[in-house]
């Protein structure tokens, strides 16, 4: 399991805010839009800065911190 992978499936557990949206735009991966279907349709870089983001990079990482 890469660390994107495991980002991904972690993520969800540790949002849970009032609006589903807004939860469902966190755990997007870096650099990707949320679908259309979903009430995407913003700007290219809609998914930087993600949580799954900053897991990943927590994930891959973890022996510099």
């Amino acid at each position: 399991m890469t660390p994107l992978n495991l980002a991904i499936c972690i993520a969800p557990d540790l949002i849970k805010g009032p609006d589903a949206m807004d939860d469902a735009s966190m755990c997007l991966q870096p650099g990707r839009k949320m679908p259309t279907q979903m009430g995407g349709g913003g700007s290219e870089g809609e998914g930087a800065g993600t949580l799954v983001g900053v897991l990943e990079i927590w994930i891959r990482d973890f022996n510099s911190f």
